[in-house]
């Protein structure tokens, strides 16, 4: 096991330059653990059959305010990736008439997505303008934001390009309604457009206009730009602050992928969020990094990671592993419920999890599926869509 993790991290060690320091991590672990012990105190106080009421939501955003949230944005890939455990308080953004009280990912990054029904039959599908490729019929905020995580970085200046052009235009037809609207949508892009607010800054002769930019600047920055600052003092701040106020947005996928699986086996806490994002990337290096989840030092990584690949798979792996509904024509917990099979797949996922607690077993395992891999890659479907379910 020890010679595994040994080659496993020279290999990552090659191709990965991490993007946090290591005085950042400890802080941010120290943080999350305090806001946890909080959360759970406050959620057992409760009671799990409890109703929450918009000052519980309160104090839940109150408590990630106190934690996670002066950690600011090199925190989000880490806050991402713990979310997908499915830490849904990480990700919340309520309306306005429930106090409008938001997660720490949504505060940090003060990206909010904006949502489109596309049909009224039953049951609705849902989607949002900046990522219309997601269509769900319950709008789900995990995959969004995983989706900024990934392309935020490269859809931003389209976003930003289109909705300032509307802005301006509403605001030069006397349309007040239209432009306060385009406006907040150009807010709602959040922190990964502050430099081209600042271009505008820069270019924008309207002193008004230059005062409506420097007023989003204070928002997005949580009032570290002022908003009586002049346009030269908010460059002069950038300048000074932009390591900390730039989003460290993966360059690609494989790169991310990368970075999970060195996290997922260096840090205990992000080893099983680690394998359920990898799980949903869409990428076939993805495979790779799960068979050898197969050897982690975790059994309850291990459990994690082959529950992961019988999901993805299903009916075509080895008969053994296969869940052995004799159907692959399913996408959600729902159809497996409709075909009354959704017991039987909780059963063999769990039988398959108790297997890979012993750590030779676990290798013989790791070692034949990934000759299956080897012989089939390229040949089988991977249900992607499967991963976004939870089995418990």
């Amino acid at each position: 096991m020890l010679t595994t993790c040994m080659l496993f991290t020279t290999f990552v060690t090659f191709f990965w330059k991490p993007a946090m320091s290591q005085d950042f991590k400890t802080r941010f672990f120290q943080a999350d653990a305090q806001c946890d012990k909080e959360l759970s105190a406050f959620f057992r106080e409760k009671g799990p059959s409890s109703i929450l009421t918009p000052n519980d939501y309160k104090r839940i955003a109150e408590i990630q305010k106190k934690y996670l949230i002066p950690l600011g944005p090199h925190a989000l890939p880490y806050l991402i990736v713990l979310s997908q455990e499915g830490r849904w308080w990480l990700k919340i953004a309520l309306p306005e008439s429930w106090g409008g009280h938001s997660g720490a990912i949504p505060e940090i990054s003060k990206f909010r997505p904006h949502e489109i029904k596309l049909s009224q039959i039953h049951p609705p599908k849902f989607t949002t303008e900046e990522f219309y490729e997601i269509v769900e019929v319950i709008p789900n905020e995990y995959k969004i934001y995983l989706s900024w995580l990934l392309e935020g970085e490269r859809r931003t200046p389209k976003w930003f390009s289109e909705r300032y052009t509307k802005w301006l235009a509403a605001r030069k037809q006397g349309n007040a309604k239209e432009a306060q609207a385009m406006y907040q949508k150009l807010l709602n892009i959040g922190i990964a457009a502050i430099p081209l607010w600042l271009k505008k800054l820069q270019s924008e002769q309207d002193k008004n206009i230059r005062q409506q930019i420097i007023n989003a600047l204070s928002y997005l920055t949580n009032g570290e730009v002022k908003s009586n600052m002049s346009p030269q003092e908010c460059l002069n701040w950038w300048e000074r602050n932009k390591e900390r106020w730039t989003v460290p947005f993966p360059k690609s996928k494989r790169e991310f992928l990368e970075w999970l699986e060195k996290e997922g086996w260096e840090e205990e806490r992000l080893a099983i969020p680690c394998v359920i994002t990898i799980s949903r990337l869409e990428d076939e290096g993805a495979i790779d990094a799960l068979l050898r989840f197969l050897r982690h030092p975790s059994s309850s990584v291990r459990g994690k990671s082959l529950e992961q690949i019988m999901i993805l798979f299903g009916e075509q792996l080895p008969k053994e592993y296969a869940l052995g509904i004799g159907t692959d024509g399913w996408e959600r917990i729902g159809d497996l419920m409709e075909m009354g099979k959704y017991d039987l797949v909780r059963k063999r996922l769990m039988e398959a999890k108790k297997k890979v607690r012993d750590e030779k077993v676990a290798d013989n395992i790791a070692r034949e599926l990934s000759r299956w891999w080897q012989e089939n890659r390229g040949r089988v479907k991977i249900y992607w869509q499967r991963a976004w379910e939870i089995y418990h």
